[in-house]
């Protein structure tokens, strides 16, 4: 066994202890700038959920992301790329989804306007990351190659959607919940999702995240 294979594994087993200083929630939490519990995203366009309406959410926070822990050992190839898998809501007794809350303006094509509270809540999530670690002087260099969210279908098991429509006719929130609560429109929540976790300043942050933790073993 090589020292990354040694390195990763007592990592891993770091990352699931509670009272370690890499429990890994706490060292989600304690990221900044942005913070990823709570993940604060201003503003989100949707891909259009009538034909006559555009859709974007508006001040929308994730929670639940720190809520996570390594499933099982990952496993090293060529002494330099490390696979991992992890599971959401597992590590710690709440919260048990990654929710998201925010404001969800539906607009028409006359410009008229609905506002609406929203929250999405996602239940049996779990990830797979591509690490790619290289020497850099006397520390361990990581890049996260990858961040893929998984969450089982049909997402009409897994994943909730709750709308309530501010100062308008009450009949629009039983006809917008039930149309963002099919498959097709749950796609586009978990679409956003897989998005945020795989743009470029996400992989850095945890690419950050991770070679402070492998060099302070």
């Amino acid at each position: 066994m090589g020292f990354l294979d040694f390195a990763v594994s007592y990592l891993a087993k770091q990352f699931n202890r509670p009272d370690s200083s890499l429990f890994l929630p706490k060292l989600i939490r304690s990221q900044r700038n942005p913070a990823y519990d709570p993940w604060v995203i201003e503003e989100q366009q949707l891909p259009y959920l009538f034909s006559h309406l555009k859709a974007v959410l508006k001040q929308a926070t994730i929670t639940g992301i720190s809520n996570v822990s390594v499933i099982g050992s990952p496993s090293v190839q060529n002494d330099s790329i490390v696979t991992a898998q992890a599971q959401f809501s597992k590590a710690l007794p709440a919260p048990d989804s990654i929710t998201i809350k925010g404001t969800l303006m539906l607009i028409q094509d006359t410009g008229e306007t609905l506002t609406c509270d929203f929250t999405a809540s996602a239940k049996g999530a779990s990830a797979e990351t591509k690490v790619t670690f290289v020497e850099n002087g006397k520390r361990l260099q990581a890049t996260v190659d990858e961040l893929k969210l998984t969450i089982p279908k049909p997402y009409v098991q897994a994943l909730h959607v709750d709308v309530r429509v501010l100062g308008s006719d009450p009949s629009w929130n039983a006809l917008l919940q039930n149309k963002l609560n099919e498959e097709k429109h749950l796609d586009i929540m978990v679409g956003l999702l897989c998005g945020k976790l795989a743009e470029k300043q996400t992989l850095q942050s945890f690419s950050d995240l991770l070679t402070n933790a492998i060099n302070s073993i």
